[in-house]
């Protein structure tokens, strides 16, 4: 009777800790999707303002010309950051280099570096991961004096 009690209890208590294993394995899968729902979102409201601009032939080269910009960075060369390049390498605004956490990362006509690596000055590093934007730039200003602004800024600030 006490092996069926003590078996009993064996199984209920290996269901349980199972299941809160599952539930702690979906809550971070969820929190994972939901992190990565946020950044398609935060892309998509991005490139919807930039295609009003291009509408309004309204270049992003205005911001940088306001604010006394005449060469940048690129912090980190993915979707939005490669279009930065590309909408702005044949303005008046020179992109001396591109910044990607990526050893193995490359763009065509682009040079890119480490974070650590940043030696060559520019007048403004425009950072394109716009969810983690505070950490990069907390660790960039470690790095550098360089003023550091989000693709997100530059877009709604125009």
């Amino acid at each position: 009777m006490k092996k069926g009690i003590l078996a009993g209890v064996s199984l209920f208590t290996g269901l349980a800790g199972g299941a809160f294993t599952a539930n702690l394995a979906m809550k971070r899968k969820v929190n994972s999707n939901n992190k990565e729902l946020d950044m398609y979102k935060s892309c998509y409201n991005i490139m919807c303002q930039w295609m009003i601009y291009k509408q309004k032939e309204i270049s992003l080269e205005r911001y940088f010309v306001q604010r006394g910009y005449h060469s940048i960075a690129i912090y980190g060369i993915g979707r939005l950051g490669s279009l930065l390049y590309e909408d702005l390498k044949s303005s008046d605004i020179e992109i001396k280099y591109g910044i990607d956490l990526d050893p193995f990362c490359s763009y065509p006509g682009l040079k890119i570096i480490q974070p650590e690596d940043i030696q060559e000055s520019v007048d403004v590093i425009v950072v394109t991961p716009v969810l983690v934007f505070d950490e990069i730039a907390q660790k960039l200003s470690q790095i550098t004096d360089i003023p550091i602004v989000s693709i997100e800024e530059l877009i709604y600030e125009i």
